[in-house]
């Protein structure tokens, strides 16, 4: 069941990639994925928070989304306090400590929704509609320091340190099937 978002952002990929690279490219990846977008919202059942939108920015990344902004490069915790979110979440998440990151997904999600606000309050952005924030370059902004507190997370659950992190999300996915719409 919870390879159904991962299997819709590999679609749209596909299919973003029968477009020219480019504008084209990134076009038709952005506008497939608001509705994709916009469902997860409305009921993650498959992927949760974390699972969903560090494989959204893959995706992204490999359709070459970032160039649509010229680049992305992640907020700071400063800009984010600036904004009036400053990052407050503090779980610990030990070596295979799965509850841990369901626990980091879940306190990181709630802070994330509340930090979509304060952009959008300090910006005058529309950063709160899933249909239309994705050609924002805040709201990538936005989650790609989001990815990398997960990554940091992940790098801490890994069995080994040679784990590579797409491989340990990968191990999730196989073996940790009831905690996969929890993360």
């Amino acid at each position: 069941m919870h390879n159904d978002s991962k299997a819709q952002l590999q679609a749209l990929k596909n299919y973003a990639m029968q477009f020219p690279a480019g504008s084209a490219r990134r076009n038709a990846f952005l506008n497939g994925l608001g509705p994709i977008h916009v469902a997860w919202h409305t009921n993650p059942v498959t992927h949760g928070f974390l699972l969903f939108h560090w494989d959204l920015i893959k995706q992204f990344k490999s359709v070459g989304g970032p160039k649509q902004f010229g680049s992305i490069k992640a907020f700071t915790a400063a800009q984010l306090a600036n904004f009036g979110a400053p990052y407050n979440v503090n779980v610990t998440v030990g070596q295979g400590d799965i509850a841990g990151l369901r626990n980091f997904s879940l306190a990181i999600q709630q802070w994330h929704n509340g930090a979509h606000m304060e952009i959008q309050n300090a910006t005058g952005l529309n950063m709160m509609d899933a249909g239309t924030n994705i050609f924002l370059r805040e709201f990538w902004q936005l989650h790609y320091f989001i990815n990398a507190r997960f990554e940091r997370k992940l790098r801490s659950y890994r069995s080994s340190s040679n784990q590579s992190i797409p491989n340990v999300i990968a191990q999730i996915e196989s073996n940790q099937h009831s905690s996969v719409p929890r993360i």
